[in-house]
């Protein structure tokens, strides 16, 4: 299932999903669910991942957005012939390719009942698949329709060739991230940061000479009526979020404040 937001859906709807339906229904079958962002090595996340999901007894995968990575790790499990049990959307396209396979339909809307009682089919789903699996009559193993011997399997390794396996994995994500530096996305993104970081630095420095009127009551009317222009010209010229056009307000009638008491007096 998709780890991040997705569009066209409220955010955290899939962690829901993952909480409400995937999760308790796991504990019913007597599994503990666990997710791809559960993993919590600080090395080569993308070897942990793939770990976990070859050696985990079963596996759920849903299909509702048809997200790429889900697609993927459904075709590892199926490779290495491991129990996996589909859930989708309802109203979630059939995809061709594994049509054959059935698969739990689940509403969008998650209303309370509704889950209590998917809970207890994909329990019954999560048993049923595992029971297959044990006797080789596991209808969703891909091995098994196409009347294959065995699945794939991990070879073991030595200690050089684990090693070269993590640098070539390294080079590759370090290429990946030199593409997305060189993309036009990259170099948009470069560019907020760097507006980011020059408007954060005009703001501190309008804050400062703002704490320095304050703390300083007797401060030249001249000075302060140039900071008030220069807020002015920040808040108008700067692109800034609804949290940061607050404190430059505030800046604002702070000094209107003291303006215009000073020129009543």
């Amino acid at each position: 299932m998709p780890i991040s937001n997705v569009d066209g859906y409220e955010d955290g709807h899939f962690k829901h999903v993952y909480d409400d339906l995937i999760a308790p229904a796991c504990g019913l079958a007597n599994y503990k669910a666990f997710r791809a962002d559960d993993v919590t090595s600080s090395s080569h996340i993308h070897l942990e991942i793939l770990r976990e999901l070859i050696d985990a007894p079963m596996a759920i995968c849903d299909l509702s957005t048809r997200n790429p990575n889900v697609l993927f790790e459904l075709g590892i499990r199926q490779a290495f012939n491991k129990p996996v049990v589909l859930i989708q959307e309802e109203g979630t396209p059939k995809i061709f390719d594994i049509s054959p396979i059935r698969y739990l339909e689940y509403s969008k809307k998650l209303k309370y009942r509704d889950v209590l009682q998917k809970q207890e089919e994909l329990s019954k789903w999560l048993m049923t698949t595992r029971e297959a699996y044990q006797d080789g009559t596991d209808s969703s193993s891909i091995i098994s329709l196409l009347g294959l011997q065995n699945g794939a399997s991990v070879p073991h390794l030595d200690t050089s060739e684990q090693q070269t396996i993590s640098m070539q994995i390294i080079q590759s994500e370090l290429r990946s991230i030199k593409e997305l530096i060189a993309s036009p996305a990259g170099k948009d993104f470069a560019d907020e940061v760097k507006r980011k970081k020059k408007s954060t630095s005009a703001f501190q420095e309008l804050n400062f000479r703002f704490q320095a009127l304050v703390n300083h009551p007797n401060m030249d009317w001249g000075h302060a009526r140039e900071l008030y222009d220069d807020i002015l010209l920040y808040r108008y010229t700067a692109s800034l979020s609804e949290s940061e056009k607050k404190q430059v307000d505030y800046l604002q009638a702070t000094v209107n404040t003291w303006l215009k008491h000073k020129s009543e007096n």
